[in-house]
């Protein structure tokens, strides 16, 4: 214990003693033949460009760590060239601090004149001696950080710190400390920290390199998919997450509008609203059709009849359907000029069978779905497919009801005989003129306004074409190209029927005649080699294999289906005006044939 408490004596003792020494001036000289502060290599220039004056600073016993203090102008740089410290300073200083974290002050010395530029000079001071024991107690201090956000990085001197809940603090030397922190959606921070006696606590809020947009709208608007940097984000009215600063581009999306983009710049901590106009991309534009008749848009329903709306700009597959009808199929551009456009869309066309109702005794009421229609015997030669419901009354009489479902091109007979004795009352059906066919061989599919058959596997489809009137043959225009038997130009019209969509394939004759004759055999070639004679018995097999009425075309059938029919649009060529998008212009040398259906279609 007496040992300990003498020390500590001594401490305390020495520790008096060398505050109550001073910092003592010995001697400040010109140093006339030394031109350190005016030589390369050595000499130093302030702010404003001019030429340093130098003060060598020499200490006894030799001494660090002085502070020296000018104030206002500063010095310019510290060198230590062996036991001496240099000071270049601007010219026209004549006071100095010296300061010592051990050795005190000494406050604004005079030097007794005002230095010159590239002049050298020596100061020399005599100062107490600094013991170790007295150094390590005191040059070591805490730096202290507290940081928002509380998960940022910090780095000290290259080295990493731990956060605890955004602050760290560590117990370091005197002496110069850089840092720099960084965090997600945060502009980093860098700098310096000269730590000496006092505790340094820096308190650090990191700027956000973040902001908000917000994209407002009304009526059509609302519901509109919002994009930022081509990424769907939401949809309007839209209240972003964090979105980094800087420069993005937006996109707002609503059908029937033409979509908005721009190019916005998020700020720092801010909420960048936007209230976009969407140009319209649409027209209101009316259909009508046969009363009763269903409007379908693009495949979806849209009215009875007649229906207004907007249609987008573009083309559009408008179709008309009807029970009992064959619906008719159109595509129809939409453009700026059709606002307020009302379109007629053609009318579905009726599918009929016919209807033959012959009972006894002769005059009796015939009702169809409780609708009279007349008498007994009697032919409804057309008539609507579909289901009915047959009645046949008469006075005094037992009635005959039946149910019958009437098919295209079908013949429904329907008899019996009327009594009062259920033994005698009667009724029966009979369908004539259905085709008869084998069903593992033949098929027949309804597709939209075509046929589609199925022979043996094999499926070819028979375009449907709508009556209509045109002019056949050479035009005067036409006259020097023209064939004598195509002249003169003259009105055709023809009813409504179905012709193929390609020349007959390889596998499609095939499949008819059980043979194949042509020189190039590939199945989606067409057929070739054959005679007029061989297409006839081509047909009347198929007619006997599906039960149809097949035949060759007639040349106003063909001209009137190349030329697009009723949805003609006055090509050059069947098709189109380009002859190479349409038609094979040539064949090798060979004479190779090629498949079908690759080239443009007509309309």
């Amino acid at each position: 214990m007496i040992k300990k408490t003498s020390l500590f004596l001594f401490v305390i003792l020495l520790s008096t003693i060398l505050s109550a020494q001073n910092i003592v001036v010995e001697s400040f000289t010109h140093l006339e033949t030394d031109l350190t502060a005016n030589l390369d290599g050595t000499t130093v220039y302030d702010q404003n460009g001019e030429k340093c004056a130098l003060i060598k600073v020499r200490s006894n016993p030799p001494t660090k760590d002085f502070i020296f203090d000018l104030g206002v102008l500063g010095v310019v740089e510290t060198r230590y060239d062996g036991p001496d410290i240099w000071l270049y300073v601007p010219y026209g200083v004549n006071k100095i601090t010296i300061k010592h974290p051990q050795l005190g002050v000494l406050e604004n010395y005079d030097l007794g004149v005002s230095l010159k530029k590239a002049t050298t000079y020596m100061l020399s001071l005599r100062v107490g001696r600094v013991q170790t024991i007295i150094e390590e107690q005191i040059t070591k201090q805490y730096l202290q950080f507290n940081i928002t956000p509380a998960d940022a990085f910090l780095e000290v001197n290259g080295e990493a710190w731990t956060l605890q809940d955004g602050s760290a603090a560590e117990l370091l030397d005197y002496g110069r400390y850089e840092y720099r922190i960084s965090a997600k959606d945060y502009h980093e921070e860098v700098g310096v920290i000269n730590l000496g006696s006092e505790k340094k606590t820096l308190n650090v809020d990191l700027r956000p390199a973040y902001g908000w947009i917000e994209v407002k709208g009304s009526g059509d608007l609302v519901g509109a998919k919002v994009y930022v940097d081509n990424t769907s984000v939401g949809s309007i009215p839209f209240k972003s997450d964090k979105l980094s600063s800087g420069e993005h581009t937006l996109r707002v999306v609503q059908k029937m509008y033409k979509d908005y983009i721009e190019k916005i710049t998020v700020s720092d901590n801010q909420t960048l609203t936007i209230n976009p106009v969407l140009k319209p991309n649409f027209a209101n534009v009316t259909f009508t059709t046969l009363d009763g008749a269903e409007i379908w848009v693009d495949r979806k329903l849209h009215g009875t009849t007649s229906w207004t709306g907007r249609v987008e700009y573009g083309d559009h597959e408008i179709e008309v359907k009807k029970a009992s009808h064959r619906s008719q199929k159109k595509v129809y551009t939409i453009n700026s000029e059709s606002k307020g456009i009302t379109i007629n869309l053609p009318s579905p066309l009726p599918i009929y069978g016919s209807l033959a109702i012959d009972t006894k005794p002769i005059g009796s009421s015939i009702y169809i779905n409780g609708e009279l229609k007349g008498e007994t015997p009697l032919l409804l030669s057309k008539i609507l497919i579909g289901s009915y419901e047959i009645e046949v009354r008469k006075d005094g009489k037992l009635p005959l009801k039946s149910t019958l479902t009437i098919n295209e091109s079908e013949m429904f007979k329907f008899q019996g005989e009327l009594s009062d004795d259920p033994k005698v009352h009667r009724s029966e059906t009979t369908i004539e003129n259905k085709p008869l066919f084998d069903e593992n061989i033949y098929k027949l599919k309804e597709k939209g306004t075509d046929l589609v058959f199925d022979v043996n596997g094999v499926q070819f489809t028979m375009k449907y074409v709508e009556g209509g009137t045109f002019t056949m043959g050479a035009t005067a225009e036409q006259g020097s190209y023209a064939e004598s038997d195509e002249k003169p130009a003259h009105n055709v019209t023809l009813d409504s029927y179905y012709i193929g969509e390609t020349e007959v394939t390889q596998a499609l004759w095939r499949a008819v005649m059980g043979s194949n004759p042509s020189n190039f055999e590939e199945s989606k070639l067409p057929v070739e080699s054959v005679s007029w004679n061989d297409c006839l018995e081509f047909i009347r097999k198929l007619n006997q294999i599906t039960g149809q009425t097949f035949s060759l075309p007639t040349e106003a059938q063909w001209e009137f289906a190349a030329r697009g029919g009723n949805l003609s649009q006055d090509y050059k060529y069947a098709g189109g005006n380009d002859l190479y998008s349409v038609a094979w212009y040539a064949v090798n040398s060979s004479g190779q044939t090629h498949p079908v259906a690759q080239k443009q279609p007509n309309d």
